[in-house]
């Protein structure tokens, strides 16, 4: 093992230990310790990135575009919408969803109307902190 090796090695043990002492009492940002992703241990040997749209047949073959389509099929079931005429995609996180849900609506209305470039925004004080950055 190099020395680079050895430095990087202790870097991640360190940082499991911290990871592993503070799940035991983490609070105050909406996530929960009680998963088990062991299932998916397998899955990261592989190169995967969902790039593009799920609907389209995609020029990176090790994507999950079957498994995307199927979670906006069952949110399509749970809102009462025609899954032949759902779309959408899954982000890995809050911070995307909420960018790209006031993003969508801004850029459909500049296509639609020269006149309305922009699509007016209204968040509480309370609101994510990424909703701000979908709008500027």
């Amino acid at each position: 093992m190099t020395e680079l090796q050895a430095e990087t090695r202790q870097r991640l043990d360190e940082l499991e230990s911290k990871f592993e002492e503070l799940a035991g009492h983490f609070l105050g940002y909406p996530t929960n310790q009680d998963f088990d992703y062991s299932a998916l241990l397998p899955f990261l040997s592989y190169n995967v990135n969902n790039v593009g749209d799920p609907f389209h047949d995609s020029n990176f073959a090790t994507n999950t575009h079957d498994i995307e389509r199927h979670v906006i099929r069952r949110f399509s079931n749970l809102l009462h919408l025609p899954s032949e005429e759902a779309w959408g995609y899954v982000t890995n996180g809050g911070t995307e969803g909420n960018m790209y849900g006031m993003f969508l609506p801004a850029s459909c209305s500049r296509t639609a109307s020269s006149t309305s470039p922009r699509t007016p925004t209204t968040a509480s004080s309370r609101s994510r902190a990424s909703s701000g950055l979908a709008t500027s």
